[in-house]
């Protein structure tokens, strides 16, 4: 499963595979990671901000660009009017 989210240092988004890793000797202080494998090891990994963290979906806008957790989508209702939606997890849909 991918995982996009903003690295720490300049903020730019990477994708890879999400790693959390908790700290147990000091108390509070966990980091996120994402990774890069290569096919044969590990390529490059980035510290990227907790909050920033989305997951693919496996599906694909109009646009065949991939839809991403928290993405905004705007979708065409009923008539000629448009409706924004965040794309959200729900465990009765998946």
């Amino acid at each position: 499963m991918l995982f996009k989210a903003r690295r720490v240092d300049n903020g730019a988004w990477v994708i890879g595979y999400h790693v959390y890793k908790n700290d147990i000797s000091l108390p509070g202080c966990s980091k996120h990671f994402i990774l890069n494998y290569n096919g044969s090891g590990l390529s490059n990994w980035h510290e990227v901000e907790s909050n920033t963290v989305c997951m693919d979906t496996g599906l694909r806008d109009c646009n065949s660009n991939k839809i991403w957790e928290s993405d905004i989508l705007t979708c065409l209702k009923l008539g000629d009017a448009f409706i924004r939606c965040k794309v959200v997890w729900s465990a009765h849909y998946t």
